[in-house]
């Protein structure tokens, strides 16, 4: 059983687009997890005696830094150990925020939880301008799709490769009708501060958007999610979002999983039929 929600979270889900909890996760759950990956990377020598060894590959600024390490993690069926029915029990309640509907079918793109890796692969930590963007599109209606999970199987601290969102970006653009990825970014693009911050220009230094600013009058700020093993963060689908650089000494290992309303999914699915009709 998960814990309720308080308001203040709920609210900060809402105005936001994310709430943090920290230590929600079974910690059997994650010691699970942590030793499928522990044992996996312990045959490709990348974990010895404890600790992650660096050396094992040659360094590389590439984003997906040697992804192929824990390619044969996807399928396990530790992976998904973390993805409790307390985790889901909270997605359900953020569900029932936005429905008034608890009820409401909750369902996912895959059976598993994907598996987040990024290898040290930078020296200095910087906001990408690049690789943002949704895993859902805006669909006719109220705007909210479902929530998505972001639990930390190791440490993972600030300039260490944890997933960068937009904060605030899901009030923008809900608009009747379906609206893609690509066509998101085209749009913000056009506007102060995300013309920054996805444009091209390579000189910016776009950690000031670790400030808040605002667009079409609705607060926005990049937040880095780091956390501690058994930490989640639960985020809006509609957030936009990005890898980051890792500069830490330490490689950044975190699951994802998507929960999506069974009417945004069938909105959705309708939209792929008119298309291909």
């Amino acid at each position: 059983m998960s814990e309720a929600l308080s308001a203040d979270e709920l609210a900060h889900f809402r105005h936001w687009g994310f709430v943090a909890l920290r230590g929600v996760v079974d910690p059997s759950a994650v010691e699970e997890t942590q030793a499928a990956v522990r044992q996996h990377l312990a045959k490709q020598d990348a974990y010895v005696d404890g600790a992650y060894r660096l050396d094992a590959r040659p360094w590389t600024t590439e984003v997906l830094a040697h992804a192929d390490l824990v390619k044969g993690l996807k399928r396990s069926k530790h992976i998904n150990a973390m993805i409790t029915e307390g985790v889901i029990g909270y997605c359900r309640q953020i569900f029932a925020a936005f429905t008034g509907d608890v009820v409401e079918e909750v369902s996912s793109f895959h059976d598993n939880a994907q598996l987040l890796f990024t290898w040290p692969n930078a020296t200095t930590w910087s906001i990408p301008s690049t690789i943002w963007h949704l895993d859902f599109p805006r669909v006719p209606g109220d705007g909210f799709v479902g929530a998505q999970v972001f639990a930390f199987v190791e440490d993972v601290a600030s300039g260490g490769g944890g997933t960068l969102i937009a904060a605030g970006s899901h009030h923008l653009m809900n608009e009747d009708r379906l609206i893609k990825s690509k066509i998101i970014k085209k749009r913000l693009k056009q506007k102060p501060g995300y013309a920054e911050l996805l444009g091209k220009d390579q000189t910016i230094d776009r950690r000031r958007f670790l400030d808040p600013f605002e667009v079409d009058g609705f607060t926005q700020q990049v937040v880095e999610l780091t956390g501690r093993p058994g930490d989640i963060y639960l985020t809006d689908l509609r957030l936009l979002h990005t890898l980051a650089p890792n500069a830490s000494q330490h490689p950044r290992i975190m699951l994802t999983k998507r929960f999506i309303r069974q009417s945004a999914m069938d909105q959705f699915m309708e939209s792929i039929a008119k298309t291909a009709a």
